[in-house]
């Protein structure tokens, strides 16, 4: 209902707040918990775009920081482990953060080429339309034409055929009085 964006921020905080109380609670940035931080990376960037997974990625380092400066090391595990895990980690939700950036930002220009290319193809069929309908009254016209062509056809044949059949009535006289012998009247 309009608050898709509102839902997206709330659904990538409860994420990220379960992961980083997880990883607080079970270990600092040695836990499972932290390794998933780099999720709320990529549900940020997904649901609401670059810039929030940068900012995410940057949050998830200091909560990481944070972690590793409030804890000390497990016993038996090297001293640098830590330091290494969070160095690790914050690598990988920097780099999510990039490469998900560049796909979004390819992802926006492919769409907008495909919303020019769509905006294209609809002139273009506007064009045609216009194009068939100028050709389809074109034809009407043609018909039009034909009919009156027709008509003044069928005229000029009647109006022809009169005289000719005058004249050829006429013939015919002359000729049977030229046979029967009668010249006078061909005079």
């Amino acid at each position: 209902r309009g608050h898709v964006r509102a839902a997206a921020r709330l659904l990538v905080a409860a994420i990220w707040l379960a992961l980083v109380s997880g990883a607080a609670i079970s270990g600092g940035v040695l836990a499972a918990s932290f390794s998933g931080l780099v999720i709320a990376v990529l549900c940020a960037g997904v649901l609401l775009g670059p810039r929030p997974a940068l900012l995410v990625a940057v949050a998830s380092i200091a909560a990481g920081a944070v972690m590793l400066s409030a804890s000390s090391p497990p016993p038996g595990s090297p001293v640098d482990i830590r330091r290494q895990a969070l160095l690790a980690q914050a690598v990988y939700m920097l780099v999510a953060a990039v490469l998900l950036s560049a796909v979004m930002r390819a992802m926006g220009a492919a769409l907008a080429d495909a919303r020019r290319e769509a905006q294209v193809r609809r002139e273009a069929l506007a064009k045609l339309r216009e194009a068939q309908e100028g050709r389809e009254a074109l034809i009407r016209q043609l018909e039009s034409k034909n009919v009156e062509l027709e008509g003044f056809n069928y005229t000029v044949s009647h109006d022809l055929r009169s005289p000719l059949v005058t004249v050829k009535g006429f013939v015919a006289h002359l000729t049977e009085d030229l046979q029967a012998g009668d010249s006078s009247r061909a005079l």
